[in-house]
């Protein structure tokens, strides 16, 4: 695997400030991803959860810096899906950063039906995307496209998304966490006198999840879940978890 550059992780660095910070119900708003556009260098990137069952698509947002505003739809993608190289290998499980010539070469891909229905006319050549571990009928990548007055992807470009997507995993995750606090116990008297961290537990803790469970989740030690707990209880004036979630409900 290539080692990064300074001036590469100080990049990456960057990048995360502004993908943990940005408020938005979107995992990955176009503000994010054209902040990665530059940190991997492209002519447009998307992110997409797609429920492959029904065949529709869950989110869908992309920022482009050069080419077409529009193209085929995704019923042009539905229906040649199988000749993508890339998504047979996501829905069979694999989700680190891959590109398409990594399967197949240029010439291959231009014979395909997909290539002239699909790549042409959005003007994309080369592809590479990365996925969030998800059940693999309902896939979350991010794609990044090149046309082909540019090169390849190449190892540097493979290895910063790799070297990133734990974080853009947990970007995802609090992002869904922000709208589960919405939708419930945030707007309530009682969750006010809580901080973020301690709503965000407390989410985690209605839907089931011990501690351990949060501590992983939430990227943080199991013994500080513990002290956000009796915290918690401390400002509620309850005792234990039920006790806790009660009181959210009543107020």
């Amino acid at each position: 695997m290539q080692r990064l550059s300074r001036a590469d992780l100080q990049e990456v660095l960057a990048f995360l400030e502004l993908a943990y910070t940005a408020s938005s119900e979107d995992p990955f708003p176009p503000e994010v991803l054209e902040s990665l556009s530059f940190l991997v260098p492209c002519d447009e990137v998307s992110f997409t959860e797609l429920d492959r069952a029904r065949k529709t698509v869950i989110r869908g947002v992309g920022y482009r810096q050069d080419g077409p505003e529009s193209g085929p739809g995704m019923e042009t993608f539905w229906r040649l899906v199988h000749e993508h190289p890339l998504c047979a290998q996501t829905v069979s499980g694999r989700f680190e950063a891959l590109k398409i010539s990594d399967f197949v070469t240029s010439r291959e891909l231009r014979r395909r039906e997909i290539y002239a229905e699909w790549f042409r006319p959005w003007e994309a050549e080369h592809e590479l995307e990365i996925g969030l571990p998800s059940p693999l009928w309902h896939t979350k990548t991010l794609v990044f496209g090149r046309s082909k007055a540019r090169p390849d992807f190449d190892e540097r470009d493979r290895t910063v998304l790799n070297a990133l997507q734990p974080h853009l995993i947990q970007v995802y995750r609090h992002t869904a966490l922000r709208r589960r606090l919405a939708d419930g116990s945030g707007g309530s008297a009682a969750a006010a006198v809580l901080t973020d961290r301690e709503r965000e537990i407390l989410v985690l803790v209605r839907e089931g999840k011990t501690n351990s469970q949060i501590a992983r989740e939430l990227w943080i030690a199991h013994g500080t879940v513990r002290k956000h707990l009796e915290h918690i209880y401390r400002k509620l004036g309850v005792q234990s978890r039920t006790a806790a979630l009660a009181r959210l409900n009543d107020s």
